[in-house]
C-alpha cells in the first residue's frame, strides 16, 4: 500500500492537473482542446480513476488508525493492482495528450521553453510499480489460488443459496446516490453473488483444486473481476458520504468509474465463459523447442527486394 498505492496515487494526481493545464491553453483548428468529445471522455475518465485509486487507498489504510478490527487482507492486495494498473492508464492519457506537443523528456522540453512537465519518466515508473511486490498478472493469480478458492474447498456452506438466481436484497437505507449510482449498486450487489456462483461452478466442475488451480488465466480473470466490483462497491460508498456531508461533486466521478468497472467486467466474463480457446500451449512448445516459427526472427526475415514491397517476402 505505501510503496505502490501511494506513489500511484501521487503521479494520477499530477497528470491530470497536467492534462487540464495542456487542454487549457492548446487550440486545434481554432478551437480549444478541452473541447473535443474525446478529450473531455480521457479527462474525466482519468479524475474518475484518480478518484477511485484514492478511495481504495482510504478504505485500507484508515481502518487502521480507527482500531475497528477489520480484516482488509484481501482489499490491500487487491489494490496493489488496482492502484498501479489505474494509474498507469491514468499517465498513458497523459502522454498520448502532451504528446501533441512532443514525446520527449522533461530536460529536452526544458531546453526549448515547454513546461518540463515529467510525463515520460512518470510512465516508467508506473510500468515498474505493475512489477514491484509482484508482477500484475502473477499477483492476481495469487489472489485467485490463495484467496478466491480458498472459499469453495471445501464446497461453502451457502451453496444452496447462491445457485438459486433470485432478486439480491439490497438495503439503501442512509445511502445518498443518483438513480444511475443507484443503478451501479444494484449491479455491484448482482454481480457479488453471480461471482460466488460463477466460483461454485468452476469448483464444482474441478473437484481437484489443483487442477483448477493449474487453469491459471481463470483465476486471474477471477481475481480482475473481484476487483472491479471492490472498485465499484468503495467508489460508491465514499460518493455517498461525500453527498450526505453535502458535497454531490463525487457523483459523477463514481459515475464514470463505475461505468468503466461494469464494461470492463463484461469483458472478463465473457473471455472467462467463452468456449475452449486456440492451443496456446502447442504455440508456446513450438517456440520454446527453438525449431519453428524462424521466419518470425529477424535473423531468417530477408528484406524486401527494392521495389518488390512485402510481396517477395510473402512467397
Amino acid at each position: 500500500m505505501h510503496l505502490i498505492a501511494a506513489p500511484s496515487l501521487a503521479v494520477a494526481r499530477l497528470c491530470v492537473g497536467w492534462m487540464r493545464d495542456f487542454a487549457a491553453r492548446r487550440v486545434i483548428d481554432e478551437r480549444p482542446l478541452a473541447e473535443y468529445d474525446e478529450i473531455r471522455r480521457r479527462l474525466a475518465e482519468s479524475l474518475a480513476n484518480t478518484f477511485a485509486i484514492e478511495t481504495m487507498a482510504q478504505w485500507c489504510l484508515l481502518p487502521e488508525d480507527q482500531g475497528r478490527g477489520l480484516n482488509l487482507r484481501f482489499e490491500q492486495n487487491a489494490v496493489k493492482n488496482a492502484s498501479s494498473l489505474l494509474a498507469w492508464g491514468v499517465a498513458e492519457d497523459a502522454m498520448s495528450l502532451l504528446a501533441g506537443e512532443g514525446y520527449e523528456t522533461a530536460p529536452s522540453k526544458r531546453l526549448r521553453g515547454a513546461p518540463p512537465v515529467p510525463v515520460e519518466r512518470f510512465l516508467r515508473d508506473l510500468r515498474n510499480l505493475r512489477i514491484s511486490g509482484g508482477v500484475d498478472f502473477q499477483i492476481d493469480n495469487w489472489i485467485g489460488r490463495l484467496a478466491i478458492l480458498s472459499y469453495y474447498y471445501p464446497e461453502p456452506d451457502h451453496a444452496a443459496e447462491l445457485e438459486h438466481g433470485d432478486e439480491v436484497p439490497l438495503d439503501t437505507t442512509g445511502t445518498v446516490l443518483t438513480d444511475r449510482n443507484l443503478g451501479h449498486l444494484r449491479w455491484a450487489a448482482e454481480q457479488t453473488r453471480a461471482f460466488g456462483r460463477t466460483c461454485l461452478g468452476l469448483a464444482r466442475s474441478h473437484p481437484d483444486r489443483v487442477e483448477l488451480e493449474a487453469k491459471e488465466r481463470a483465476l486471474i480473470q477471477l481475481a480482475g473481476i473481484a476487483r472491479e466490483i471492490l472498485g465499484v462497491s468503495l467508489t460508491l460508498a465514499r460518493a455517498s458520504t461525500l453527498a450526505a456531508a453535502g458535497d454531490d461533486s463525487a457523483q459523477a466521478l463514481a459515475d464514470v468509474f463505475c461505468t468503466a468497472a461494469r464494461q470492463r467486467v463484461t469483458d472478463l466474463l465473457s473471455r472467462l465463459q467463452s468456449p475452449p480457446g486456440p492451443d496456446v500451449e502447442a504455440v508456446a512448445s513450438a517456440w520454446m523447442s527453438g525449431t519453428a516459427y524462424a521466419f518470425l526472427t529477424a535473423d531468417n526475415n530477408p528484406l524486401p527486394s527494392p521495389g518488390g514491397g512485402i510481396e517477395g517476402n510473402i512467397a
